[in-house]
């Protein structure tokens, strides 16, 4: 397996994927049934850039969304040009 390209980003460019991906979240609200939220925190490791996202109420499992995240993240390579973006589904405190 080839060797990940460490980039980066800045603080800027993290809000910036972090409004990108909300928006496309937003976007599937109706299909899935439910809202999703990108929090605040992230984390940058070897080149990677990881989101965490929950569900907007209780009782929804990752696995309800978990495809979703996984459009999301083809979505914002394919169009946005931003590679190594992983969203991570997580339960609400």
């Amino acid at each position: 397996m080839g060797k990940v390209v460490s980039k980066k980003r800045t603080k800027r460019d993290i809000e910036r994927l972090r409004k990108e991906i909300q928006c496309r979240l937003d976007r599937k609200k109706a299909k899935l049934g439910f809202a999703l939220k990108v929090i605040e925190e992230t984390r940058q490791e070897a080149g990677w850039l990881t989101f965490i996202v929950v569900p907007d109420g209780l009782g929804v499992r990752a696995y309800d969304y978990a495809h979703t995240l996984t459009e999301v993240e083809d979505e914002v390579e394919k169009e946005a040009g931003e590679h190594y973006i992983l969203l991570l589904p997580a339960l609400p405190d």
